[in-house]
């Protein structure tokens, strides 16, 4: 699917720009250019380590962001923060993190930075943007990573390379941060691609071939999900349009076989393309609302 953004009208001099949520023209949060976007993502990845480690609920974490800067519901959005309000979340994160740590004894908290770890960090977050820049072709509607979920990637990977590197050595640590936060970035990318290999080859062996062999009332059924289906295609592109087309076949009794060589593809392409368009369609009110009628 195409990528929707609001841009600065004095675009493209001025680099601002932010995205937008998902089957809707509303802004996922402020305009903001290179270096306030990188930090904001940053930013939410400290964050989100307090709900991800169990310290609290994603609820209670941001009723808790919420408390500690006496914002309301609506004002506790990362995406709206300036550069001081990310530095001080980013701080009162650690801080709770630190603390929680210390209770665990340090069982959770896989990296852990000190003071001047955590400035080597903020100040060169640049690096994670050169990497996926030089080293990462994005392409969202094939492995549903967009460029925010890949630069929480990296930041995972300059996080190491911070508490690993050792001043004095010949490298500096731009130079090895940069090969850091590219094997985080590749190490991560290889496990999906795995993953996704293994959970196609399962779904291609037990796939079944539509029963001719139908009631009435599942030939009714059938035919409203075709409806439904047809509508629902002219909202979406590449491999989601893909799947929603591969879909409509299996209704009408074709094999998963048999489609992939109509496209000219392997069949687990196609799987792929299903599961893919099953992902979008579960989230599409329309679509419900089409099959309901």
């Amino acid at each position: 699917m195409e990528k929707k953004v609001y841009v600065c009208s004095n675009y493209p001099s001025c680099d601002s720009y932010v995205g937008v949520l998902p089957h809707s023209n509303e802004p996922k949060g402020t305009l903001a250019n290179g270096e306030l976007r990188n930090l904001r993502i940053y930013a939410h990845h400290v964050f989100d380590e307090i709900w991800k480690r169990g310290i609290m609920s994603r609820k209670d974490a941001y009723r808790w962001m919420r408390d500690q800067f006496f914002m309301t519901g609506e004002q506790a959005h990362i995406g709206n923060f300036s550069e001081y309000m990310c530095q001080r979340l980013m701080e009162k994160s650690q801080a709770l993190l630190e603390q929680h740590n210390k209770g665990t004894g340090g069982k959770k908290m896989n990296i852990h930075l000190n003071a001047e770890q955590r400035k080597m960090v903020e100040e060169n977050l640049s690096v994670i943007q050169k990497v996926i820049s030089k080293h990462v072709m994005l392409n969202e509607s094939v492995d549903g990573m967009g460029y925010d979920d890949i630069y929480q990637i990296g930041s995972i990977g300059l996080c190491k390379a911070a508490v690993t590197y050792r001043s004095g050595s010949d490298a500096s640590f731009q130079t090895y941060a940069f090969s850091v936060v590219r094997n985080e970035i590749y190490n991560h990318l290889r496990s999906i691609v795995n993953k996704q290999k293994a959970k196609l080859t399962d779904i291609a062996e037990k796939q079944a071939l539509v029963s001719s062999e139908q009631t009435p009332e599942e030939r009714i059924e059938d035919q409203a999900a075709l409806d439904a289906l047809r509508l629902s295609k002219e909202r979406y592109q590449g491999v989601a349009k893909c799947g929603i087309e591969a879909l409509e076949l299996k209704l009408k009794g074709y094999s998963g076989a048999e489609i992939a060589k109509m496209y000219q593809v392997k069949p687990n392409y196609i799987v792929a393309c299903i599961c893919r368009a099953v992902k979008y369609l579960k989230k599409d009110k329309a679509f419900f609302a089409d099959l309901g009628k």
